[in-house]
């Protein structure tokens, strides 16, 4: 807005300097919320993951090759177990023995998935 010294040109540029001012303030505010919203996120996020970590729990149990079947050498390495299809996994140790950690409290089917053999899930 073009004004010349008159009054209403001096209006013209105060409305104007009133827009500009509120649209800024505007942003402003609205970048206080979204930081006030990110803040109060991180904080909420952060205490329910340290509020479920108290609840975690281990399933630990022993798998064993079919014994009418001569085992192969590498099934222990082949072998996997896991809970919610994958979501929870474990492996095997040395003595077929395996430990699924960090499993919040519920019940879960135990599926061992080998490529040699074939296991009920439990």
């Amino acid at each position: 807005i073009k004004g010349k010294g008159t009054e209403k040109g001096h209006l013209s540029y105060f409305i104007l300097f009133i827009i500009e001012v509120k649209a800024m303030y505007l942003q402003d505010c609205i970048f206080i919320l979204f930081s006030v919203y990110f803040s109060f996120n991180l904080i909420t996020c952060y205490e329910v993951s340290e509020g479920n970590s108290h609840d975690l729990y281990e399933i630990e149990g022993k798998v064993f090759p079919q014994e009418s079947l001569v085992p192969n050498p590498n099934w222990i390495i082949d072998t996997k177990v896991m809970t919610k299809g994958g979501y929870h996994m474990g492996f095997l140790r040395e003595d077929g023995s395996f430990a699924i950690h960090n499993v919040p409290s519920g019940s879960y089917v135990v599926e061992v998935i080998s490529p040699n053999y074939t296991y009920e899930p439990v």
